[in-house]
């Protein structure tokens, strides 16, 4: 008897436990539509191949001078970036991705006596590693204006090396070789001999960087970098500069990366193996970025040493969503240390003298503004003000007027700028950007040859099924103030205005002619004192990929 109520129990404990956890498996979703669903085919899942392509995108050079010819050099099919593979039924049509090219080549010529020649190739070696190799040649030559011309050429191999899921070694060499003339003399007055005014910058560089996780409880992330560059000219100056850099960061909770960046920056310019000047520096950078929903909080300090100096620079970034992603505002302030090196002096102004003093400027900048996306329309809006101790200025030189020698003024300056991007239709795409400055210098009358005004406006029209691509694109700046040494005088140079238009059409995948016609309103204006640009030039040719 006792043995039938013992099972009887058991029976009712059992069947109490089942509806408890019917009851909270219940509860904890919602209830959901009752629909037959016929099966029409076993889902089969398959992962569509993909040959994953690297890409290296990397910002324009500083426009140093307009006397070359600027030449828009169309989009790669090389460089087109790929989603990411998705599994899908076998049964549903996915839309194909673009047919990717390896080779690319470019070739054209024009007036005046212009070449241009350009090849990359790019290599996936295995699974690990892959690169890419660039090779480009520039050149024009205006019988006008005696030693009006230029040659460029320039090769470059990248490498990507994935050493294992968590790391990629980055590495690179370059070598640039760009020949110029100081033909900004009275022609009727002086003559020269082309050995005597001929100028040719040879630049070698080398950089590697690698990048890790240690895959661990703790999660670091972590960077190493060194780079090397070396810049002659043809008169036995030479600048060498070296760069390490190490970096540590931690993802505090998955999204408030606290980071400590170490970096060491040395310079030497020697002039003729007699003057020599040193610049470096050595950075500790610790920053933390705090993010919320509709908040983030960038901040952080330089802690620099030079020179026996030291100095600690804050910076400090706020940004926050106004109205989801139509309306961000945001504003900051940077304080931090500039290189001016013989590197960077040339690289903007091409007819400097050989033995420049290299300095370090100090800066502020205070900041802020809106940027966002409406629809089709992106755009970016900010005001600042920047006091700087030391900034370069130009102005000819007293001992050879055809070359440029480098001031340098305290100076505040307040600033608007502005982009506008937007989609007309699906193929018809417009960008545009404008650039106030206003100077206030303590010891110049003017900021010598700096544009305080630039406006750039770009439009970009694709039909005929993306076949033909049509372009225009249109330049311009305030007259730029120069320092007559003559008369010591301001003086200023006629507003730059330049005018392009361009196409291109694709008789297949594989095949393209096109024409660039640059400076159509024939302005000979001078970006530098003396320096006449080119006028009105053409450039025809044909593309090719593979």
């Amino acid at each position: 008897m006792k043995s039938n109520y013992k099972s009887m129990y058991c029976k009712i404990l059992s069947l109490i436990i089942v509806l408890v956890s019917f009851s909270a498996s219940s509860f904890g979703q919602e209830e959901l539509e009752q629909e037959q669903v016929e099966v029409i085919k076993n889902f089969e899942a398959k992962l569509s191949e993909s040959e994953r392509l690297d890409v290296n995108p990397s910002l324009p050079p500083i426009d140093t001078s307009n006397r070359k010819i600027s030449y828009d050099i169309p989009a790669k099919a090389m460089n087109i970036d790929y989603a990411a593979p998705q599994i899908k039924p076998i049964a549903m049509n996915a839309k194909a991705l673009p047919k990717a090219f390896k080779t690319y080549l470019k070739g054209g010529y024009g007036t005046p006596k212009a070449v241009y020649a350009e090849a990359s190739h790019f290599q996936k070696i295995n699974n690990n590693i892959d690169i890419l190799g660039k090779v480009l040649h520039q050149q024009a030559n205006n019988k006008n204006i005696a030693f009006q011309k230029f040659i460029n050429t320039g090769v470059n191999l990248e490498s990507n090396y994935t050493t294992s899921p968590t790391s990629l070694l980055k590495t690179s060499v370059g070598y640039l070789e760009e020949v110029d003339h100081f033909y900004g003399y009275d022609h009727e007055v002086l003559t020269f001999t082309e050995e005597e005014i001929k100028q040719k910058f040879k630049t070698l560089n080398f950089a590697g960087q690698y990048e890790g996780e240690f895959v661990n409880s703790f999660g670091l992330n972590y960077g190493l970098g060194a780079s090397y560059l070396r810049k002659a000219d043809a008169f036995s100056t030479k600048e060498e500069n070296f760069i390490l850099n190490a970096n540590l960061r931690k993802d505090l909770k998955d999204k408030h990366p606290l980071q400590l960046k170490v970096i060491a920056d040395l310079s030497n310019l020697e002039v003729e193996e007699k003057d020599k000047q040193d610049l470096n520096l050595l950075n500790l950078q610790p920053s933390f970025t705090f993010h919320q929903d509709k908040f983030r909080l960038d901040f952080g300090t330089n802690l620099i040493f030079s020179d026996g100096n030291f100095n600690l620079l804050p910076f400090i970034e706020a940004t926050a969503n106004i109205l989801s992603k139509q309306v961000v505002a945001f504003a900051g302030w940077e304080s931090n240390l500039k290189k001016n090196t013989f590197t960077s002096l040339t690289d903007f102004n091409p007819y400097l003298i050989s033995d420049p003093t290299i300095f370090i400027a100090k800066y502020n900048d205070f900041y802020g503004g809106v940027k966002g996306k409406i629809r089709s329309f992106d755009y970016s809006a900010m005001a600042g003000y920047k006091n700087i101790d030391k900034l370069p200025l130009y102005v000819n030189s007293m001992n050879d007027p055809k070359r440029f020698e480098v001031l340098t003024d305290s100076v505040s300056i307040f600033y608007l700028e502005g982009i506008l991007n937007f989609q007309l239709f699906s193929n018809l795409n417009f960008i545009g950007s404008f650039t106030q400055k206003v100077y206030n210098l303590s010891n110049e009358k003017k900021a010598w040859h700096l544009p305080a005004l630039e406006l750039n406006l770009a439009l970009n029209y694709k039909l005929l099924e993306e076949k033909l691509n049509l372009k225009a694109k249109f330049f311009s700046t305030n007259p730029i103030p120069y320092l007559d040494i003559n008369e010591n005088k301001v003086d200023r140079l006629n507003a730059q205005i330049d005018f392009n238009l361009g196409a291109e059409y694709w008789i297949n995948d594989k095949l393209s002619f096109f024409v660039d016609g640059n400076n159509l309103f024939n302005n000979k204006r001078e970006r530098w004192h003396q320096y006449d640009t080119f006028g009105i030039n053409v450039l025809g040719g044909i593309s090719a990929r593979f």
